[in-house]
């Protein structure tokens, strides 16, 4: 939910030129016809709390069976301002980091980054640092 719990934040692949890629649309809680944001590609996603930036992956590999995969296909997170329109990204590394979750200035996510590569939550403050690891998640 966009904060004013007006409108709705979805990926849907239903005009991606490829059925491999989704794209972030936005669309009123009273129906009518989506919006779609200004990314070329996106899954997962979080907004901030004001909804004028967004925290996502690219790409998503939930729920497929490449555990501790490391290559192209790993998911980074980035981050896009809406009232600057520039994106910058927050993780840079060969491990799979996933479904972030947005609080105040902490990115909340899944990554196998450790050292026995098992999905794990981490926090990256968004004012500077490393990620941290930040408790136990359900391994995947």
């Amino acid at each position: 939910w966009y904060p004013d719990g007006e409108s709705l934040l979805y990926a849907s692949r239903m005009k991606s030129a490829s059925q491999r890629f989704s794209q972030l649309y936005r669309t009123s809680r009273n129906g009518g016809h989506p919006e779609r944001l200004p990314l070329a590609y996106a899954e997962h996603a979080a907004l901030s709390g004001d909804g004028e930036q967004l925290v996502f992956q690219t790409l998503t590999r939930e729920f497929r069976t490449w555990k501790r995969y490391r290559g192209g296909m790993a998911p980074d997170l980035w981050m896009i301002d809406f009232t600057t329109g520039e994106s910058r990204r927050l993780t840079d590394d060969d491990a799979n980091d996933s479904l972030p979750m947005l609080h105040r200035d902490t990115v909340y996510f899944l990554s196998d980054r450790d050292r026995r590569k098992r999905a794990n939550l981490w926090a990256l403050d968004l004012a500077g640092g490393d990620p941290r690891r930040d408790g136990y998640a359900v391994a995947f």
